[in-house]
């Protein structure tokens, strides 16, 4: 009798505590009102050993919760944060060599070019070159040298890209020596006016306009109003990219940008520095004579002048005590329309 009277206490603390304890662990959807049930004892239960306890229960009350549970989602895999509002510092906005993006790519260099091979100062007016940049005769390590020749008198005849004209054959160019692949004008929507670029093995690139800065050439504005041109050609079998993301990046202003690939860089089959200035020669015209290349010298009309860089993207040169990829000085000066 009494493992009787035991048992049925235990059973009944068992059952009332099942009950409270699916209630509690029930997982419900989130709704504007949820219902829930719960045992509600009036009174103590004595506890004896010697007959069955009798346990009452009066009735079942409906309890209305009004509040919403929270319920956080879990994230899946096709969800993107949201990004996050950056405030822009000063000293991003702007554009000389003393510009952030331009010291953080000259400190990532993994080589420090000596002074005497170093781009002066006031090598040409309205430029500003970079500590990295080398002014050395660029010579193949077959001992072939690179050498640009000086901007003709007259430029019609480099009008048209190599052979872009089919129905006008231009024999200026000689044998094809590069292809244009597009350009259009800069659009850069970032507002501390520096974005992101690249340039591919064996290919070229340009950028012109009003200012135009580059990290591992330095910053270049016409003295006299005109337009700016950085001109580089990547002789090197690897990319190279430019990006705000990496604290690096290209500044133009109310310009235009354009690459294509360079057919032959080993100087087997064409003078690589007579195909390097007949490019120069044609953007020249394009900004001196091209209706759709007028804005980029502060007024809605043709440039008169253009000051201009040209610089090549090289391999290591031990005998100069570089030895990574580096950019060399190929040629510069300012360009006068007639």
């Amino acid at each position: 009798m009494k493992w009787k009277i035991a048992l049925g206490v235990t059973g009944a603390l068992v059952l009332l505590s099942s009950i409270l304890f699916l209630g509690g662990c029930t997982r419900v959807k989130p709704s504007p009102e949820r219902i829930v049930e719960t045992v509600v004892v009036t009174k103590e239960v004595p506890i004896e050993v010697t007959k069955e306890v009798p346990i009452e229960v009066t009735k079942i009350v409906k309890v209305v919760v009004t509040a919403t549970p929270t319920v956080t989602p879990e994230p899946t895999a096709t969800e993107v944060p949201a990004l996050k509002t950056t405030v822009v510092a000063a000293s991003l906005v702007g554009a000389d060599i003393s510009h952030p993006y331009m010291v953080v790519y000259q400190n990532s260099l993994e080589y420090t070019v000596p002074l005497g091979l170093r781009v002066p100062v006031n090598l040409l007016k309205g430029f500003s070159p970079v500590p990295s940049l080398v002014k050395t005769e660029t010579v193949y390590p077959s001992g072939y040298s690179v050498k640009v020749p000086l901007i003709p008198t007259d430029l019609t005849p480099y009008q048209w890209f190599p052979h872009d004209d089919p129905a006008n054959p231009n024999p200026v160019w000689g044998v094809p020596i590069a292809t244009y692949r597009e350009g259009d004008n800069w659009n850069c929507v970032d507002v501390t006016g520096w974005c992101a670029d690249a340039v591919d093995a064996f290919n070229w690139i340009m950028w012109t306009g009003e200012t135009v800065c580059h990290p591992a050439v330095g910053c270049i504005a016409d003295p006299d109003g005109g337009a700016a041109m950085i001109f580089i050609v990547n002789f090197h079998d690897s990319d190279e990219a430019w990006d705000v993301r990496n604290n690096s990046g290209v500044y133009v202003t109310a310009g235009w940008a354009g690459f294509g690939m360079m057919f032959d860089l080993s100087g087997n089959s064409y003078d690589v520095g007579m195909g390097i200035g007949a490019i120069r020669n044609h953007y020249l015209y394009n900004l001196g004579h091209r209706e759709q290349y007028a804005g980029q010298c502060g007024s809605s009309e043709l440039c008169q002048t253009v000051t201009y860089v040209i610089a090549a993207r090289l391999w290591d040169r031990p005998e100069l005590g570089i030895n990574y990829s580096h950019y060399e000085l190929l040629d510069y000066g300012q360009w006068v329309r007639n």
